[in-house]
């Protein structure tokens, strides 16, 4: 699993991933052993989200930490609220493997 971040637009391979508002984006990959990518997560918001470091427990949950200026976070068509911006704040993000 690799966590970061980038701004404007990222090419993984044949994926491209593009930033809308140029604000960076937190995103998500899972390789395979062989080192090809299983699959990408985007983590976007409207002033930006940075992935700082990921881990995964014995039974295969994932949590992402990072931290994000935004009033809401988009994953998977999923929206996480926050209602104290004030610069930046700390998150953390854990997925099932329901989710994955």
């Amino acid at each position: 699993f690799i966590t970061g971040r980038f701004s404007g637009e990222l090419l993984i391979k044949n994926i491209l991933m593009k930033s809308e508002n140029n604000y960076p984006i937190c995103f998500i990959i899972k390789l395979s052993k062989d080192g090809d990518i299983r699959w990408i997560k985007q983590i976007q918001g409207d002033k930006g989200s940075i992935g700082h470091g990921i881990l995964i427990d014995p039974s295969g949950i994932i949590y992402v930490a990072g931290s994000t200026g935004s009033k809401e976070l988009v994953v998977d068509n999923i929206k996480l609220s926050n209602n104290d911006v004030a610069g930046y704040r700390n998150f953390i993000l854990k997925f099932d493997k329901s989710s994955l």
